[in-house]
């Protein structure tokens, strides 16, 4: 079935990100954290190659909304390779409406599509799997932790999210959320091996 869509602005997104409860979880209910190991190199790196490095973006998790039912979620990522790796170029996250499956038809919002400006300098588009272009980030200025707050804002601790491979997405989001249905877990061949040929 078709879904009917509702793309709010990133301005008001963004607006949303200011909320009382987001500002109370970042100073309190929200973990962040940045492996050691990354860290480190980082460190290293800055020292040999004389330069100052940007701060690397910080993991940051879901926290649970005192007024806010369980809601259902789809995710998905596109990425492009960095001089630091694998890193996020688009999210889209939709939320399906709680009514309609009373209706028997898949009905749904889209809360956020937006491209994201890679931390660092990108290599290889992967075009071919992601759709990125130069042109398309071009004039892209939308950071990644500015999208951190959007999900946020977005997402509670109690919501079910619903993606293929999500630990790919989640970690180049720096994301950490426990409530997941992850397609290439669920559906796989007769081998083993993950594939997406029916979804």
């Amino acid at each position: 079935s078709e879904g009917k869509t509702m793309a709010l602005p990133l301005s008001l997104l963004l607006s949303l990100s200011q909320s009382k409860d987001i500002v109370n979880a970042l100073g309190t209910n929200v973990t962040f954290f940045t492996h050691s190991d990354q860290r480190n190199k980082a460190k290293e790196e800055e020292s040999n190659n004389n330069k100052e490095e940007e701060e690397e973006v910080k993991y940051i998790e879901t926290f649970q909304s005192s007024n806010s039912t369980p809601k259902l979620h789809a995710m998905d990522c596109e990425m492009v390779k960095t001089t630091k790796g694998i890193e996020v170029a688009r999210v889209t996250l939709l939320r399906y409406k709680q009514d309609a499956a009373t209706h028997n038809k898949e009905d749904y919002d889209v809360l956020l599509d937006t491209l994201i400006k890679p931390q660092n300098p990108i290599l290889d588009y992967l075009t071919d799997y992601s759709g990125m272009t130069p042109q398309l980030l071009e004039n892209v200025t939308t950071n990644l932790s500015q999208i951190q707050c959007l999900l946020l804002s977005l997402i509670c601790k109690d919501d079910v999210i619903i993606g293929h491979s999500l630990e790919n997405d989640l970690r180049c989001l720096r994301l950490i959320h426990g409530c997941v249905v992850d397609t290439s877990v669920i559906f796989r061949g007769r081998n083993g091996r993950k594939y997406c040929k029916f979804l």
